[in-house]
């Protein structure tokens, strides 16, 4: 048997996605989305349509649209970077990694891989990820584990003054190296990665408290309000206090959309 053209042959045939997608959104933990050359969606599981969701109360179906559409900009610029990296390359990448600002505490594990037409041209990409809730061993794939308990402190410790040399020392590592590894995990360097870490639970407290913006930088371990107010507008593109006012107005709307049924 003529394997490839016997697989060839059943996927030209078949006439609908839906009973694929069907199984695809049955996956608990896995997220699956398929792109055209451009970055729009075509077709994502269920599981990556909640996720979208929980950054987005209330959003429709984002079919077609881009990364930048559903994103901010941080993040829409990571899958865009491997994205391109798939098409240009046409190799897949296994079990790639990065941090998202706006889901703390969590890893993510990617494997994206090309998408070719009959001609043997990338039309597009499919990706498969899932989040790690937390940096435990048990969580962390084993090529990932030797940095599991330095992050684990990290994140138990963002808002004090945590030494490199500390890290390094609870990773088994030289400080050189301990960098070297921690930004090839996570895209960061230690030190961003707590800036990140304190902007997302500044969030957090700007949405849910009505605390004054220098209290909030006070527990969060920023020297001020300014150095606060600086990184936020840096990550999130927009002030602490611009950001609690949006996240009003939206729970204002939604309230309001909600309160009809």
């Amino acid at each position: 048997m003529d394997i490839p053209a016997f697989q060839h042959d059943f996927f030209n045939a078949i006439g609908s996605f839906e009973t694929i997608k069907f199984i695809l959104d049955l996956l608990p933990d896995d997220g699956i989305v398929i792109k055209d050359r451009e970055g729009r969606v075509v077709i994502h599981n269920r599981h990556d349509s909640e996720n979208y969701t929980l950054l987005h109360p209330g959003t429709a179906s984002t079919i077609g649209q881009k990364d930048y559409d559903r994103f901010p900009l941080e993040i829409a610029e990571k899958q865009r970077k491997t994205d391109q990296q798939v098409i240009r390359t046409k190799k897949p990448i296994i079990n790639g990694v990065y941090t998202s600002p706006d889901m703390p505490g969590k890893m993510t594990i990617f494997s994206k891989a090309p998408i070719f037409d009959n001609a043997g041209k990338v039309i597009g990409i499919i990706g498969i990820y899932r989040f790690l809730e937390s940096t435990t061993s048990k969580d962390i794939p084993a090529w990932h584990g030797r940095l599991a308990d330095a992050v684990q402190y990290l994140q138990d410790h963002y808002a004090e003054h945590i030494a490199i040399e500390k890290l390094a020392k609870i990773a088994q590592c030289s400080v050189s190296q301990f960098k070297r590894l921690f930004k090839k995990m996570f895209g960061d360097t230690p030190n961003e990665y707590v800036i990140r870490m304190r902007i997302n639970n500044a969030r957090h407290l700007l949405q849910t408290t009505d605390r004054t913006i220098s209290d909030i930088s006070n527990e969060l371990g920023f020297f001020d309000q300014s150095q606060l107010i600086r990184h936020f507008k840096r990550l999130r593109g927009c002030t602490p206090k611009e950001y609690r006012q949006q996240t009003k107005h939206k729970k204002t709307v939604l309230g309001t959309i909600f309160s009809a049924f």
